[in-house]
């Protein structure tokens, strides 16, 4: 027999190890999608399962679609399969018909038969394109004790999860509702979580739930979760808590990988939707016509077992690899749509926050400084800067507050805050600025102390409406016993907003 020269060998050597360092590279990542979906309405065809079933089929395309690019799990919007509408639907008897009825541990592809027409179209799909699934949409369950309603039934905003083979492997029900008068919250919270064969736990809640003590008490409870998967229809408020804000700032905030899918109605105000990692976003959509749109990214595995030796999960480099190597957009018809374009913030409807019950501070312009902002002595903001001085009718105000605040003149959360916003003579926080020059922070550091019970959110929106270059952003955290600081530094970047928001639960 012919023996191997040397030069053989060693090429043989050198592709073995470029295949093993390629197998444990590719075992650190798992492929995401989220669907940002335009659905049917629920009064937009004459019967609740003609709509279900159009949206349901919408959905099977972008499933098929996602099997494609080895996507391994996709997440789909609050409302998706309903649309909107039913949240606000008076009449029960037809509610009663979009609601379905889900059993965890049932395949409802195998299950011959079935009454559950919805769910057995998503499992199938799930099955036949061996991807993990997760849908929103409501179910009707029996209730035992304490009725509220004479039919004996209560209808929950619920999410759930398929798995590889179709099988129905958690659910759950949302806790806060966000002026949904069909649904009701349950009596018990449950938390939900749901592990995979790629080796990542995920948790889960939906929309409004995120600025709730839930959501924190779900990470503290289960410090096994490192991924969320989040649907949502969440309205967009200047000038802190734009979907992306949102989205990122809990990713950020919470460490953890965050897959965002939004509910696309900007007649409402409800847009946007992105996948998220500790070290900010990896890909997103926020754009008015976008209409239905399919997000996917690479993302990188969290070890905890890495943090708690004080190694850092994803560093600027993985970041640029990461954007290198994802797939594009995808729209409903799958042409490449490769960059997020600005937008005209008053072009949709929105949330304004009443920044009025904050403390003010008047920033410098053209030169350094250092200013600290209380309010009322129990809450301090700091900020060092340097800001440019172009644009004579552009101010900033350095804000700080503790205490209550309105949402949608419906609800009241407490909330900690140290940020800035831009301002012009019409007011602050309202409008983006079209300009053909920029104010830009040359740098910029934000810092306060903030209570224990707190999920602090760094908030950062660019000159032009979105999501700034993260590699730009810095965010840092020490907790003691009274306390945590908490630190956001940027430099280079021309800013309509910037805060570190706290939730206090």
């Amino acid at each position: 027999p012919q023996i191997p020269s040397v030069s053989m060998m060693k090429l043989c050597i050198i592709f073995t190890l470029i295949v093993l360092i390629t197998c444990v590279h590719s075992e650190d990542f798992y492929t995401g999608a989220v669907v940002e979906y335009e659905p049917l309405d629920s009064n937009d065809l004459p019967s609740p399962m003609e709509v279900m079933a159009y949206n349901a089929d919408r959905y099977n395309q972008f499933i098929y679609r996602a099997s494609t690019l080895d996507v391994d799990i996709i997440v789909f919007p609050e409302y998706g399969v309903t649309g909107v509408m039913l949240s606000v639907e008076e009449d029960r008897e037809r509610a009663k018909m979009f609601m379905v009825r889900g059993e965890v541990g049932v395949n409802y592809c195998d299950r011959e038969n079935t009454d559950e027409v919805i769910l057995n179209m998503i499992s199938c799909s799930a099955k036949n394109s061996s991807i993990y699934v997760v849908i929103n949409t409501g179910e009707m369950v029996e209730c035992e004790t304490d009725c509220e309603n004479e039919d004996m039934l209560s209808f929950y905003n619920t999410n759930f999860v398929f798995d590889r083979e179709g099988t129905l492997i958690a659910k759950y029900w949302k806790q806060n509702l966000f002026m949904e008068p069909v649904f009701e919250a349950p009596k018990e919270h449950t938390f939900t979580y749901f592990e995979t064969d790629f080796g990542v736990t995920f948790g889960t809640f939906i929309c409004f739930d995120a600025l709730w003590g839930e959501s924190l008490s779900l990470m503290q409870r289960y410090p096994n979760i490192t991924d969320i998967v989040y649907p949502t229809a969440w309205v967009d408020e200047l000038p802190f808590m734009l979907a992306p804000l949102e989205q990122n700032g809990w990713a950020v905030g919470m460490n953890v990988n965050f897959l965002a899918s939004g509910y696309h109605g900007p007649e409402i105000g409800a847009l946007g939707s992105g996948i998220y990692s500790p070290s900010g976003p990896l890909n997103y959509t926020y754009y008015e016509t976008s209409g239905s749109n399919m997000v996917t990214s690479r993302i990188q595995k969290i070890n905890r077992n890495l943090e708690r030796k004080g190694q850092k999960n994803i560093t600027k480099t993985d970041k640029e690899m990461l954007r290198n190597s994802e797939p594009n957009n995808l729209t409903g018809e799958y042409p490449n749509t490769t960059k997020i374009q600005p937008m005209k913030l008053r072009s949709h409807p929105m949330i304004y926050e009443d920044l009025s019950i904050y403390s003010h501070l008047l920033m410098t312009k053209g030169q350094p400084d250092v200013q600290t902002l209380c309010y009322n002595d129990t809450f301090c903001c700091h900020a060092s800067y340097s800001l440019t001085n172009l644009l004579p009718h552009i101010s900033y105000h350095l804000l700080a507050y503790k205490g209550e605040r309105g949402l949608a003149g419906e609800y009241t959360i407490d909330i900690e805050l140290c940020g800035l916003v831009l301002c012009r003579e019409d007011g602050c926080g309202t409008e983006l600025v079209v300009e053909e020059e920029e104010e830009s922070f040359e740098f910029l550091e934000l810092s306060a102390n903030y209570s224990n019970n707190t999920i602090v959110i760094p908030s950062v929106l660019d000159w032009s409406g979105k999501l700034p270059d993260w590699d730009k952003v810095e965010v840092y955290s020490a907790e003691w016993v009274q306390g945590k600081e908490v630190i956001m530094s940027l430099e280079h970047s021309a800013l309509f907003s910037a805060a570190l928001y706290a939730r206090v639960m």
